[in-house]
């Protein structure tokens, strides 16, 4: 009878042995597969991202800092090592998730500078030209603007294009030279006099039909 009894307990002991067993890859299968997926999403990111630093590199003329040259090596690099027989490893895959982090924020600090250069000119120009035009002028403005800090959409940058292209047309549509230009610009900042107005500013505001849409004001 003690040999029965000590039977049913070693039974048991070796049942919930299995059964930790059990438990124990059935969590490291969740586990595993949690950490695939964020394997794939990291990739699915890093696609996105090179998609649209392609796109802003030909089209918007960005170029990459040494710096962020250097990140994004190291991040590829470390993506591609971080699966292992055909499963991501948990640690590597934070550590990629860590450095793809830090080739966004130099992104964002090259992109800053590289905004500011690109737009300045347009953006100045367009403040200039406002009265004249201001529904055009407002909306190249705000899709302009809208661009001014690094985003994972890459339909910010197209617009961005489609502004700066259209606020091109509208300022050579409006026949602009350096003259008119400085007048314009003391006028924005309430500077603009009489003297100003000679035969070239006089005979481009009866060509464009701007007589009604350029106001001048005593001080």
């Amino acid at each position: 009878m003690n040999e029965s009894i000590l039977e049913q307990l070693d039974s048991q002991i070796k049942a919930m042995r299995e059964l930790r067993r059990k438990e124990q890859k059935k969590a490291n299968a969740e586990q595993q597969k949690a950490t695939d997926q964020k394997y794939k999403t990291l990739v699915q990111q890093a696609d996105q991202y090179m998609n649209i630093l392609s796109y802003i590199q030909e089209n918007l003329g960005f170029v990459c800092s040494a710096e962020l040259v250097a990140g994004l090596r190291t991040f590829f690099h470390k993506l591609e090592s971080a699966v292992c027989y055909g499963d991501a490893e948990k640690e590597a895959v934070s550590q990629a998730t860590d450095m793809f982090k830090g080739v966004q924020n130099e992104t964002k600090k090259v992109w800053a500078k590289h905004f500011d250069a690109l737009t300045r000119k347009t953006r100045g120009t367009l403040e200039i030209v406002r009265s004249i035009d201001p529904e055009k002028v407002m909306k190249c403005l705000k899709l302009i603007q809208d661009a001014e800090v690094w985003t994972m959409e890459k339909e910010v940058f197209e617009r961005l294009r489609q502004a700066l292209d259209g606020a091109e047309a509208l300022i050579q549509g409006l026949g602009l030279n350096s003259n008119i230009t400085d007048f314009l610009s003391k006028m924005a900042h309430g500077q603009a006099t009489l003297k100003d107005l000679n035969e070239d500013i006089i005979a481009w505001i009866r060509k464009g039909n701007f007589e009604y849409r350029v106001k001048l004001s005593f001080r």
